[in-house]
């Protein structure tokens, strides 16, 4: 699916370990895209490529932590249009 104009989106990503659930929205709200994409630089890149200068939107899921004396999962998020 190419993206023929310039209209705002908003990308939300839904991260797995295999696959991202995608869903697109525009500037008004309204679903344009509802997908699922690989978990591969590939496919994040037309992604990016597709929908330049958007707002994405993840959610990573949530891991357990027993606190037993280990320090807690670091988390770092990065803007990763432009770098794929």
């Amino acid at each position: 699916m190419e993206n023929a104009n310039k209209d705002t989106y908003t990308l939300g990503l839904d991260l797995g370990n295999a696959t991202h659930a995608l869903c697109v929205l525009n500037s008004t709200g309204e679903i344009v895209e509802e997908n699922t994409i690989a978990n591969e630089k590939e496919a994040l890149s037309c992604l990016s490529a597709r929908y330049p200068s958007s707002t994405i939107v993840m959610e990573a899921g949530h891991t357990r932590h027993s606190g037993a004396g280990e320090a807690p999962p670091s988390i770092a998020l990065n803007d990763w249009r432009g770098t794929l």
